[in-house]
């Protein structure tokens, strides 16, 4: 798989991550890359060994800053939760399954931008995924 992105960094550079798999609580946990500039467990970007990628980027949108969703989900950190899925993942279907199992609290985009996620597995489905629902993954062949 071959994935491009543009960054506008808030400082230099930024640490590439190779994670091998690992027992998670009783199951293996999918070998992964990152990378990141805020630490390990919080990644902009990564694919795992089963081929499945996740990027989070922030959208500009005034009205939807913050999702308001049930509380009755569990919450995770919208930069975590691509570590998370990485490791348990391996296409976009099982992601989106797990993305919709957690309220996404917004810490680093909140105040100004409301985050995405751009996700592609090795079998050429894609999707972006937001709080909103509305993702519906495509299939465009290589």
């Amino acid at each position: 798989m071959l994935v491009g992105r543009n960054f506008d960094w808030f400082q230099k550079g930024g640490t590439i991550h190779f994670i091998p798999p690992k027992r998670v609580y009783g199951s293996m946990s999918y070998g992964i890359c990152l990378i990141e500039q805020l630490g390990a467990d919080r990644p902009f970007d990564g694919i795992n060994d089963k081929g499945l990628f996740i990027g989070i980027a922030g959208l500009p949108d005034d009205i939807s800053r913050i999702s308001k969703r049930s509380n009755s989900k569990l919450k995770i950190n919208d930069l975590g939760i691509v570590k998370y899925v990485l490791e348990r993942a391996s296409s976009v279907r099982e992601a989106l399954s797990i993305f919709k199992c957690f309220k996404i609290e917004h810490s680093f985009f909140e105040l100004s931008e409301r985050t995405h996620y751009l996700i592609a597995d090795s079998n050429g489905y894609v999707t972006s995924y937001s709080e909103k629902g509305n993702e519906q993954p495509q299939r465009f062949p290589f």
